[in-house]
């Protein structure tokens, strides 16, 4: 899997001219080299290309995955991986990933489901610098992953370790699948990507692999959306409503965002 460690996004174009505007640093475009020092990110040089302003922001959303030492930042647990993948137009087109050390150690069943190690974490650039770039990354688009609540906790916790709030709501992919595919044998996430025949990406619980497949998931069930409902666009606002609905009302629910069934 490629490990990629500061990405900027287009989606920091407008951003960026802001700053040339008002005459302060703004990053150049990143160039990712191989991983020269082993620390699970790539290294970068700059290239001194002007940014284009897009005068034309369309929805978008930032698809997350953290690998932790544990279930709950309550009870010590603490992230050490994070990728960001970010959606736009039915496309993937851009991302995030890396290693976090937040100097605590793995245990060794975390180990074995994951393949992260103590050492891999304790090699990785530090939590906070971590947080900081991703928050950046993905800056106020809605936040989609699957099993949310599992992420929503670590987003929160890891962002107020840099005194950091989130602002945007999340959208869990699995209420959605548990909603629009109810005949889904579960809704874990590899069994919803086997039923869906959607592509495998990686190693399942790595943050990259399962960030990009919980995204092609996600689309998918934007397309299914789309084709039971004839919808001509899938908001974020009616993902939202959907998940806070049960199966039994989902046609209600769609309904009064403009779809009808089309079975």
């Amino acid at each position: 899997m490629v490990s990629v460690g500061v990405v900027i996004s287009l989606q920091r174009t407008e951003r960026a001219a802001g700053k040339e505007q008002r005459g302060l640093a703004v990053p150049r475009k990143a160039v990712g080299n191989p991983d020269p020092d082993g620390d699970g990110r790539l290294a970068f040089k700059y290239e001194n290309k002007p940014w284009v302003t897009w005068r034309k922001r369309l929805e978008a959303v930032a698809v997350i995955d953290f690998e932790t030492t544990g279930m709950s930042p309550g009870y010590g647990a603490r992230a050490t991986e994070i990728a960001a993948i970010i959606v736009r137009d039915g496309q993937i087109i851009d991302r995030y990933q890396s290693l976090m050390n937040a100097g605590v150690s793995v245990p060794w069943f975390i180990t074995e489901l994951t393949g992260i190690t103590t050492a891999m974490v304790r090699r990785a650039p530090l939590a906070r610098q971590v947080m900081g770039e991703v928050a950046d990354f993905v800056g106020d688009y809605p936040l989609v992953a699957h099993n949310a609540s599992f992420d929503k906790k670590f987003w929160d916790a890891e962002l107020a370790g840099i005194g950091h709030a989130r602002q945007q709501d999340f959208i869990c992919s699995m209420l959605l699948a548990r909603r629009i595919l109810p005949q889904a044998p579960n809704h874990k996430l590899g069994t919803l990507v086997a039923y869906a025949g959607l592509p495998v990406t990686g190693r399942y619980h790595r943050a990259e692999a399962d960030a990009e497949m919980t995204a092609h998931l996600t689309l998918y069930l934007e397309r299914e959306l789309k084709r039971r409902f004839g919808l001509g666009a899938v908001s974020c606002q009616l993902l939202a409503h959907i998940q806070k609905t049960p199966a039994s009302r989902l046609g209600d629910c769609v309904g009064r965002y403009g779809g009808c069934s089309t079975k």
